[in-house]
């Protein structure tokens, strides 16, 4: 990656209403079309999409302040509210305290100092790496873009779009051996092709889908990743097949759960070779 450069065949400027700037996120994710994460539900079963309730953890909120710190860096203060010590929430001075702070906050997320100086961290790591200072310089960021594959409205929201680079955030426990893992376990492999199609029939060439992987403790570990051919290929045949069940299931309006017969399990083969 030592001589990678951004392309220069950026699309000229987009105006067509599938692809909409400062589109809220909530106005994003309550859009009547299927997204990278609803495949991924759909992919486990139609029941698990049609009732899923989105929910914010704290590594979410974790890894939701670190994107703004990153990527929209002027709605930092305006997103959240950073306080000077984490409150003991056990005690009653401790509740008042968090109290007054919401009071202040006005709507904002509450953040603590260890929270706010990873964030802070991370981001500072990001402009000092010899690729991310530059993915990361000069794009557009959380763009909101509408189309339609297989007769399906789908919609994706790129991290950051540098030229006809599509650079994806991910923080990270370990950037190496276990975000490989995430790839599969978490279906990136899905997200590149998919995000890639939609892009693409709304006129936004795609010469690369980098994932940037960034560790969320010290050293704040930086890895950069692009599938490979088959992956990709693989991928597309997979979200193919997740739309067709989607499509099934709105025209028929049954959403079934995982398999009702009895099923047989198997051991690995490595396990049970020998006996």
């Amino acid at each position: 990656m030592d001589d990678f450069e951004i392309p220069e065949d950026i699309v000229e400027t987009r105006t067509a209403s599938s692809v909409i700037y400062d589109l809220s996120n909530e106005d994003y994710h309550n859009h009547k079309s299927i997204s990278k994460s609803g495949l991924d539900l759909i992919a486990k079963s139609p029941a698990h999409f049609i009732k899923n309730e989105r929910k914010e953890s704290p590594a979410f909120k974790k890894g939701t302040l670190i994107h703004c710190a990153i990527l929209e860096p002027d709605y930092l203060l305006s997103r959240y509210h950073p306080v000077n010590l984490r409150y003991d929430l056990r005690t009653k001075k401790g509740k008042a305290l968090l109290e007054e702070e919401t009071q202040l906050a006005n709507g904002k997320i509450i953040v603590y100092p260890d929270e706010w100086n990873i964030a802070i961290r991370v981001r500072d790591e990001i402009h000092r790496h010899k690729v991310t200072k530059h993915l990361f310089d000069g794009g557009e960021s959380e763009i909101s873009v509408f189309s339609r594959l297989n007769d399906v409205d789908v919609r994706c929201r790129p991290d950051y779009i540098n030229g006809s680079v599509v650079v994806d955030l991910k923080s990270t426990i370990e950037a190496k051996n276990k975000f490989k893992q995430s790839v599969v376990k978490l279906r990136y492999f899905v997200q590149d092709p998919f995000y890639s199609d939609i892009l693409s029939n709304e006129g936004i060439g795609v010469s690369n889908f980098l994932f940037v992987a960034i560790e969320k403790t010290e050293p704040f570990g930086i890895a950069i990743y692009e599938l490979d051919d088959d992956a990709a290929s693989y991928g597309r045949r997979e979200y193919t097949k997740d739309l067709d069940i989607y499509k099934r299931c709105l025209d028929s309006g049954i959403w079934p759960g995982y398999e009702e017969s009895i099923q047989t399990l198997s051991l690995p083969s490595y396990l049970t070779n020998g006996y």
